[in-house]
């Protein structure tokens, strides 16, 4: 179902329902850029707390366009789940102080372009959305002067209002009504309050249903209660401006596992945009995320895990891709890999992907992690029951098998395979760096082309130390036995594995440091405890 800044008022009590009712809900973003410096790549290189970082600058500089949110919810007394499934666009808007930049890197829109996103639905549909303090900031306005939520409106459309009203005003009794004209909600709410500024003795209603607004002369006992009414006002069009925020406070609430596919930066930006600020800590972050959402699943490293499980159960799992798991589970040999699969559908009302949908459109991204998750979770609970023993599964079985894949989530390309939310970071599994030396004094070494000739044994990342030294981070160990073997005996390179202590100048240099220090205190130790000679 698409959701946009039209329909969302309709919809919403709908989609908080659906929510409550699911067993869990999976979520997928697409956004508008991808790295905020060209240093921030990803690097085999990046431990947990650098990539954060890099990650950080990211969702602070760049912004959600598409949400999917889908919500899989168990049919009673069936062994089936229910997809419903919303697609939201997002836009920021801008009111009073809270002016949010929309930056975007032109990769990331040629990618958007390249699955036909539709740009008129994100910029003239789009829900709006606050942070707390965005929230708190406007919410003060409201309370000590309401009417400046609406300075930076429309200049022509209020002249238009205000010249309509006082023209009608000249003539009309008290208990006269003029409708001034027909608004979308945010612009009517807030012209209420310009109205309201400039011509005290009027009242002002905004009819949803039929978007058009109201002025009526009040009486003059009637007038003391202005004050009261614009504040009320003013809070109501913050209420309206929450727009996503809301179906993301109802995320927390809930405490519903939250799924999704290699869903790091989708967390973030969660964060980021609906929550506060990211914090600059890393633990702070891993902290306060897991209070928000204390059960996270993240398919990709579910599935990396299993893999090999699942090709010796008969299926072709090419890579650990969405896509290519999707369609390794939906088919008839995935839903029949263990016995007694639940049967998954698409609810009523939730038909735009019932004949397949659009990778990388959210929604459908969201509903195929959920698909996924569903899947893995019941091959992972059931393989190890006997045939004879087999039945249909409730989703607590699955949560308890699962206990120890939760809040293990992936990370791409980095110094270890995915993070811990609610505990230490795992150990690094890639090979130990190699140290690459130019054998020729006047030979400098060049990161890019280091990363071409060792690039055609693995996956590698340079970092150039000085014009003779550098570092190699290589993705496999097979990679990193095939380089070492391959230049063993180089004319022009020497490739040896790391060593901090033979490698680094600031660890040789904090030794040196540590033993002349310590040196030193021997000495003073040995003479300054010499007895003095008698007078």
């Amino acid at each position: 179902m698409e959701i946009n800044r039209t329909n969302y008022n309709f919809e919403s009590r709908n989609i908080f329902e659906s929510i409550q009712e699911s067993c869990f809900v999976a979520i997928d973003t697409e956004f508008t850029g991808l790295h905020a410096t060209q240093g921030d790549i990803n690097s085999l290189f990046d431990t947990p707390a650098q990539r954060y970082e890099k990650l950080r600058r990211m969702a602070m500089q760049y912004t959600i366009c598409q949400l999917g949110i889908s919500a899989f919810v168990k049919v009673p007394n069936k062994n089936e789940y229910e997809a419903h499934t919303y697609n939201f666009h997002l836009f920021p808007r801008s009111i009073s102080s809270v002016d949010s930049r929309f930056t975007c890197q032109a990769s990331s829109i040629e990618f958007l372009c390249k699955y036909n996103f539709n740009f008129n639905k994100l910029f003239y549909e789009g829900l709006s959305y606050l942070t707390r303090d965005q929230e708190d900031e406007l919410r003060k306005q409201a309370q000590t002067k309401p009417v400046q939520l609406a300075r930076y409106m429309d200049e022509d459309l209020q002249r238009e209002a205000l010249t309509s009203i006082s023209e009608w005003l000249s003539e009309a009794d008290t208990g006269g009504e003029l409708t001034v004209g027909q608004y979308e909600e945010l612009d009517g709410l807030l012209l209420q309050l310009v109205i309201q500024e400039s011509f005290p003795i009027l009242n002002t209603r905004f009819d949803v249903n039929t978007t058009q607004l109201k002025v009526k002369v009040m009486a003059a006992e009637n007038r003391d209660r202005l004050e009261e009414d614009q504040v009320k006002l003013a809070n109501r069009i913050v209420d309206k401006l929450l727009g996503f925020t809301e179906v993301f406070r109802a995320l927390v609430e809930s405490e519903k596992p939250i799924i999704g596919h290699n869903l790091l930066t989708d967390l973030m930006l969660f964060y980021e945009k609906f929550h506060r600020p990211l914090p600059r800590s890393y633990s702070s972050f891993k902290a306060q995320l897991h209070e928000l959402f204390p059960k996270v699943f993240d398919t990709k490293y579910l599935s990396y895990e299993m893999r090999k499980n699942l090709i010796d159960a008969g299926l072709q799992v090419q890579n650990t891709s969405l896509g290519c798991l999707l369609e390794n589970l939906s088919s008839k040999e995935g839903t029949l890999i263990v016995l007694h699969s639940p049967h998954i559908f698409h609810g009523e009302r939730f038909d735009k992907y019932v004949d397949g949908g659009v990778l990388h459109e959210a929604g459908y991204d969201a509903y195929a992690a959920g698909y996924v998750f569903l899947r893995l979770a019941h091959y992972i609970t059931a393989k190890d029951i006997k045939v004879m023993a087999s039945r249909p599964l409730d989703f607590r079985e699955y949560v308890w098998k699962l206990k120890d894949y939760k809040d293990k989530v992936n990370i791409i390309r980095a110094a270890v395979n995915h993070v811990n939310l609610s505990g230490s970071d795992p150990p690094s599994r890639r090979p130990q760096w190699l140290h690459v030396t130019s054998k020729k004094l006047t030979q400098s070494l060049d990161g890019v082309k280091l990363a071409h000739i060792f690039g055609s044994y693995s996956s590698v990342d340079v970092q150039v130390i000085d014009r003779r030294h550098a570092l190699l981070a290589v993705a496999t160990f097979g990679g990193c036995k095939d380089i070492m073997r391959a230049f063993k005996e180089h004319d022009t390179l020497s490739v040896v594995k790391y060593s901090p202590l033979h490698h680094s100048k600031r660890v040789r240099m904090g030794l040196w440091s540590a033993l002349i220090f310590s040196g030193a205190i021997c000495v003073w130790a040995f003479f300054g405890n010499q007895p003095k000679p008698a007078r």
